[in-house]
């Protein structure tokens, strides 16, 4: 299942409410400091959302997938929920 799928669109509110209200307080009291999210480089819908929730693009990771795809490097910072 991809991020495009019908599932997930209809899914979308509720992770996207999850990932803001509660993820943060529970990776954070247990020590988490910072989660990486890795996506297929030209999925835009993805990167929108990662951006939205607020995620940092930090690197383009060139020739990282098994077929030589490119791909994004994103990442949640603790600093950044508090």
């Amino acid at each position: 299942m991809g991020m495009g799928d019908r599932q997930v669109k209809r899914c979308a509110p509720a992770i996207t409410r999850f990932c803001k209200q509660e993820w943060p307080q529970r990776l954070i009291g247990e020590g988490v400091t910072r989660v990486e999210i890795r996506s297929l480089d030209g999925h835009d819908i993805a990167h929108r959302w990662l951006a939205a929730l607020p995620a940092r693009h930090e690197a383009d990771l060139i020739n990282f997938g098994v077929n030589g795809e490119t791909f994004q490097q994103w990442a949640f910072l603790a600093d950044d929920w508090r």
